[in-house]
């Protein structure tokens, strides 16, 4: 994962170096990466409250301890790839060395968990791994009690929005791309903002399926949202599991925001 994902942030760099001009002045700025791996899970997963990086980032958690139902992200290091159901959700669907990663559950019926700074500052998103779930996975391959399973026009989307401080989204502030879109059985593509850059014509887990996700077109935001979005529905909503891994959630650090902001200057004037 962490190749993947450094890979997609050295292009990333690239991009942005090419927009300036030979005469620019050259500015510097650096990124911080939270994997997830400080955190301590007494079971292999923990879903009973928001995580706090070291780094002073949020990832909010609703948990009713009453039903045990949630949403928002909870964090994980399972990767059993076999088993399906509600039972094995917090499993990511890839090969995984017992890495922590967080698991986002989307809800229709409370999906205002974000990813937000303790201190409430405005922050640069910058990029982030992905992955599906087992839970996720199986049952849009083989269906289950309460989904069928995909056909090749079905799909599973998800959407990154950016928000102010007043809980707002701003404009042209978001990425939405296909996390599953079936063709034939087992067998889907990964696009982001509706163009083609990952295929994953084979779904085996031992293959790695984690894909680098740019974030920095999102722009500077108070929080980032995700939904999730699928035309497999039923009565109550969608009926495939709306469920997410992430890793290696990357922005540009906060003492050299100013830096970031000179090179976003820089490209708008070219």
């Amino acid at each position: 994962m962490k190749k993947l994902s450094l890979s997609i942030l050295a292009l990333s760099a690239l991009l942005f170096s090419a927009c300036l001009g030979t005469d620019e002045p050259q500015h510097q700025y650096t990124l911080e990466t939270i994997g997830f791996d400080e955190a301590t899970l007494p079971s292999g997963y923990m879903n009973n409250q928001s995580y706090i990086s070291k780094n002073g980032y949020v990832f909010e958690n609703k948990f009713d301890s009453q039903y045990g139902s949630w949403a928002g992200f909870a964090l994980s290091n399972l990767s059993d790839t076999q088993t399906p159901g509600y039972a094995n959700q917090y499993s990511v669907y890839s090969a995984n060395s017992n890495n922590t990663f967080a698991v986002f559950y989307y809800s229709d019926y409370d999906g205002g968990q974000t990813i937000r700074r303790t201190d409430g500052k405005d922050f640069y998103p910058y990029a982030m791994s992905v992955a599906p779930t087992t839970y996720t996975m199986l049952s849009a391959i083989n269906g289950d009690d309460f989904s069928p399973k995909f056909t090749d026009k079905d799909t599973l989307s998800v959407e990154i929005v950016g928000l102010d401080a007043t809980g707002k989204t701003i404009e042209d502030s978001y990425i939405k791309f296909s996390m599953l879109r079936g063709r034939t059985l087992g067998q889907f593509n990964l696009y982001m903002s509706g163009m083609y850059f990952t295929s994953f014509d084979n779904l085996s887990p031992s293959s790695g399926l984690w894909s680098g996700v740019p974030l920095y077109h999102l722009g500077k935001v108070n929080r980032i949202k995700i939904t999730m979005t699928s035309n497999v529905r039923g009565e109550y909503g969608i009926t495939v599991p709306t469920y997410i891994a992430i890793d290696n959630f990357t922005t540009v650090s906060m003492d050299t925001m100013s830096e970031y902001e000179k090179i976003l200057a820089g490209s708008s004037e070219n």
